[in-house]
């Protein structure tokens, strides 16, 4: 399920989000399943993080209806908060911790995997933002929940 709250309902700092449905496209299984989200367009991506599938969520008619397709790429099992940058869906994975480099290709209908990074640093990442010439991964660290939670900055460069 995704929950859409209108631009009025933000400038007024209240009402009742509406519900989106994801099913029957997006199946519901056990553990984690839909997590990161960024925003293409007119086009919402999510990572359902128990299968690694990666779908497409075109918001029509003011959201009211919806279009569902899942993109055609390798699977990224534990996704979790992602990034658009450079034209690359960055995808952060928990376990084993990484980041995934996608291009998206076909006007989104498909991913080819272009890069992995990895960082001793990286403990249990959940997301990631860019500030400039870093990437920013907060470190959640689900698995001990040891605090205080960290950051790490990983140089962007232009090695992907």
């Amino acid at each position: 399920m995704l929950w859409r709250v209108t631009k009025a309902q933000v400038r007024a700092g209240s009402g009742t989000p509406q519900a989106i449905p994801v099913g029957p496209e997006i199946a519901y299984a056990s553990g984690f399943n839909l997590n990161g989200i960024v925003a293409r367009g007119h086009e919402l991506i999510v990572v359902q993080s128990n299968t690694g599938k990666l779908f497409g969520i075109e918001l029509k008619q003011g959201g009211t209806t919806r279009e569902i397709h899942q993109i055609a790429s390798d699977p990224v099992p534990g996704g979790d908060g992602m990034l658009l940058d450079r034209g690359r869906l960055i995808v952060v994975q928990g376990s084993p911790a990484a980041l995934r480099f996608l291009k998206l290709e076909h006007h989104g209908s498909s991913a080819k995997l272009v890069a992995t990074r990895t960082d001793p640093t990286l403990r249990g990442p959940s997301t990631v933002a860019r500030a400039r010439h870093l990437y920013l991964v907060v470190n959640a660290d689900f698995a001990t929940s040891t605090t205080p939670f960290t950051v790490s900055g990983l140089p962007r460069g232009g090695q992907h």
